[in-house]
């Protein structure tokens, strides 16, 4: 978007354009009064012989959308007509140039911005305007002298006011070049090794924080950082000695201390003597983004400090190349591998190490899980934590039990489940340990009298028999371990004790004896006060003791110190919720390089200007060697197909901004305007376009002109050309309800085109995708954006065809 030029600059380029004088060096004597007859008798038609002349030369600037009236641009003819013969019969010429100047550069034209105006559109107008006033001299008079100096003093007036003109929008471009480099930050420079000059963009000043120059006489190469001086001189020697161009970073330190980097990319001009004459480059200040990819890394090795201090084993793996991408050191203490060794042999290697006895039933475990992950949301899926237990093998021969807790890490863009997070435990001890109070507790109900010798030498379980009433009866070296309380400070006393005032008075203890007397058994996970206050996360198990008649007379009552897992558990819920934090951070991180390589995609179409410009001037060499205007005329035709394809990906970018406001669409008086549109290259294939009745929907004006513009430019596009090109465009249904029972309309765009191959019908709305062997331009892109938009509109797109028979697209779209 053009931005309003400010009065310093507007006076700044009105100075240069009249810098020779405000007036025309040679008096005009006989244009005036031939200008007043033109204005007086003749207006009307040399405004329409001047607008028929523009159409048959195909002004560009006619094109733009505000000039596709013909009515309107035509008064719009009559109007500039009326000004410059005003201007002439008067001899006030200066003025007339000053004021059209003066419209131009602060962007108060009709219709057309200041930036919109090309180098065409000048060349083509002054040689209209020439043409205008030759072509009405004969009914002006038939004095061939006074027709001739009249015809000089045309040229004089034409030319000065081309001059001023080609210097304006010289003025106007160079603008737009540096407001194009600072918002990249990016500035060029040109060195002339003849005469040691160097020639440097307004943007390098600014990156410098240095008042430009000319000539720029800095010796800009004491700004280098110690550490890099060397490299850029040597980099900088390398291409000026061998002619190789350069791209390498580097830093500056300016004087007010502040470091930068900078991006360098440089290429040579050799001169006729096949030596390198000149250097010229880019160089970028892309401060920000190293300081970016500092704090990434940053980042990234404080988790990977905080995962390798953990003693849990942390993985993470790709479920479907097998590969792991992530496994800490703890793997090394657990079983004896390093992550290297691991990550270099992938599912593989774990596979191996499986014991047998389990391996099936942990790939089927594993299937299952993946399944109900796979069917739960993002949110949902997140919670949700999958916890197997099976034997691998350490490397020094001898298999370890192993507990795993596992859930989903991340998906990929079609929402199926990519990578998954392990966090695994040595649990080998625990499991010895459930196995030997399994044991005991059997030993206990056979052999009465060898129980509590058991009980008492057991150290990592509390092993207690408790009265009906919860009384504590006995206390084994395992509860003196754990509970802190010698045998003579607590037996005698409840089993309360150990339970947190919380859980005392929402009466857990009793809830518990209760429970178990009911079912025989009850159990439970939770803090627990050792002696002195400090608690410990518990799993208990109170079991009730029956005489042989089945009447309950106490409990036993086994608890484990499970506060290293609740730890680890813990940890891992704070792992994955600093993932979740990074994941939040890298989605960020991602829209600020879309929004980047969005401007980074306008940024490249200036230089796609500057050489059509540049090729259309060649062009205008009358000298020019024929095969030289057919390779100028491939480079135009390349730069037009790359702005198509520029702008092409600029609206397909756009289309994410769906969160637009909708409003009513006419269909039908939309249609026709798109139709219009296309009225010449409709004309030119001898095509018509049937329109049947379309509904009223609600939706993004822009975004459906567009849908219906892409359908008629493809139909168009793929044309037969034996025969008349026939667009049909017709409401198929309103009303009826699609899936999930909403209601849609069906509008369906057909035409009599060469048509294609029905296995292609899905492959060419993906983005770059175009019929093969088709002759026809196109960028790839158009299809790609009529699928988003209807996206973006909750509904679909689908097209059939077959070669030779045309094709038809079936458009549904909320009603």
């Amino acid at each position: 978007m053009s931005s309003p030029i400010d009065r310093k600059l507007f006076i700044n380029h009105l100075s240069k354009a009249f810098d020779s004088g405000s007036k025309l060096d040679v008096k005009l004597e006989r244009l005036p009064a031939y200008a007043g007859y033109l204005h007086k008798h003749k207006l009307k038609e040399f405004a329409e012989w001047q607008f028929a002349l523009s159409r048959k030369f195909r002004l560009p600037i006619l094109k733009l959308s505000g000039l596709t009236n013909e009515g309107n641009t035509l008064a719009l003819f009559e109007s500039g007509v009326s000004r410059m013969l005003s201007a002439l019969a008067v001899d006030s010429t200066s003025q007339y140039i000053a004021d059209s100047i003066g419209a131009w550069i602060s962007n108060k034209m009709q219709v057309v911005s200041r930036h919109q105006i090309r180098s065409e559109d000048l060349t083509i107008t002054s040689y209209i305007r020439r043409q205008a006033f030759r072509h009405f001299l004969p009914d002006y008079g038939a004095d061939l002298p006074a027709c001739l100096s009249i015809m000089q003093e045309v040229d004089i007036f034409l030319s000065e006011f081309d001059r001023i003109l080609y210097s304006t929008l010289t003025s106007l471009q160079t603008e737009v070049q540096e407001q194009a480099q600072a918002i990249a930050r990016i500035g060029n420079w040109i060195w002339d090794l003849g005469n040691d000059s160097l020639f440097w963009s307004r943007e390098l000043f600014r990156i410098y924080e240095l008042e430009p120059r000319e000539p720029m006489n800095y010796n800009i190469a004491t700004y280098n950082h110690p550490d890099d001086a060397e490299m850029v001189a040597r980099h900088m020697a390398v291409s000026r000695e061998t002619g190789a161009p350069h791209d390498f970073y580097y830093r500056i330190i300016l004087p007010s201390g502040v470091e930068k980097h900078l991006h360098a990319v440089g290429q040579v001009i050799y001169n006729e003597k096949g030596e390198v004459g000149q250097m010229f480059g880019t160089l970028q200040d892309v401060t920000a983004q190293k300081m970016i990819e500092r704090a990434q890394k940053e980042s990234a090795l404080f988790v990977r400090k905080i995962t390798d201090l953990t003693p849990s084993m942390i993985a993470v793996y790709n479920i479907r190349s097998g590969e792991y991408l992530y496994i800490n050191h703890a793997v090394k203490n657990i079983l004896g591998y390093t992550p290297e060794e691991v990550i270099a042999g992938g599912m593989p290697f774990f596979l191996d190490i499986i014991h047998p006895a389990d391996l099936g039933r942990i790939q089927a475990e594993n299937q299952q899980a993946l399944a109900e992950l796979s069917s739960l949301s993002d949110s949902a899926a997140s919670r949700e934590i999958r916890e197997f237990r099976y034997r691998l093998r350490h490397k020094n021969g001898e298999y370890r039990w192993i507990q795993t807790f596992g859930g989903i890490f991340e998906r990929d863009g079609n929402n199926e489940v990519e990578t998954l997070i392990n966090i695994s435990n040595d649990v080998t001890e625990a499991v010895q340990n459930a196995s030997l109070v399994e044991a005991q507790t059997e030993e206990i109900a056979r052999q009465e009298d060898r129980y509590f010798k058991m009980i008492e030498e057991v150290e990592e379980y509390a092993i207690l028999l408790l009265s009906k009433e919860g009384i504590i009866q006995n206390w084994n070296r395992g509860a003196e371990k754990i509970k802190g309380y010698d045998a003579a400070e607590i037996v005698g006393k409840h089993m309360r004790t150990f339970y947190p005032k919380e859980d005392q008075d929402a009466r857990l203890p009793e809830t518990l004896i209760e429970a178990a007397a009911r079912n025989g058994k009850s159990m439970h996970e939770g803090w627990r006060i050792r002696k002195g206050g400090a608690r410990f996360w518990a799993y208990v198990v109170i079991t009730a003791l029956h005489d042989k008649q089945g009447r309950i007379i106490g409990y036993s009552k086994v608890t484990r110190d499970l506060t290293s897992r609740k730890i680890a558990e813990d940890m891992q819920r704070s792992y994955v919720r600093q993932l979740e934090e990074k994941n939040t951070e890298l989605a960020s991180k991602n829209k600020e390089l879309e929004s980047f390589t969005y401007i980074a995609s306008h940024d490249l179409q200036e230089p796609l200007r500057k050489i059509r410009l540049w090729a259309n001037r060649l062009e205008e060499e009358n000298d020019l060697p024929l095969n030289a205007r057919h390779v100028l005329s491939k480079i135009n035709s390349s730069g037009e197909r790359m702005q198509a394809l520029i702008k092409s990906l600029l609206d397909y970018a756009h289309l994410d901004n769906s969160d637009r406001p909708r409003e009513p669409i006419d269909l039908n008086a939309l249609v026709r305007e798109v139709t219009e549109e296309f009225a010449d290259s409709l004309e030119s294939r001898h095509a018509s376009v049937d329109l049947s009745s379309l509904p009223e929907v609600s939706g993004i004006k822009t975004q459906i002109k567009q849908l219906f513009s892409n359908l008629i430019s493809n139909a168009i596009k793929y044309a037969r050309s034996d025969a008349p090109l026939l667009v049909r465009i017709r409401n198929n249904f309103n009303g009826r309800s699609g899936d999930g029972g909403k209601p849609y309309h069906e509008i369906v765009v057909s035409d009599n085109g060469i048509g294609f191959s029905q296995e292609y019908a899905e492959k060419i709305f993906e983005i770059f995708q175009r019929l093969e062997g088709s002759a026809a331009a196109g960028t790839g892109i158009g299809l790609a954006i009529c699928r988003k938009i209807l996206q973006n509109h909750g509904g679909t797109i689908r097209a059939e065809s077959s070669p030779g028979t045309g094709t038809s697209f079936f458009i549904r779209i909320p009603a």
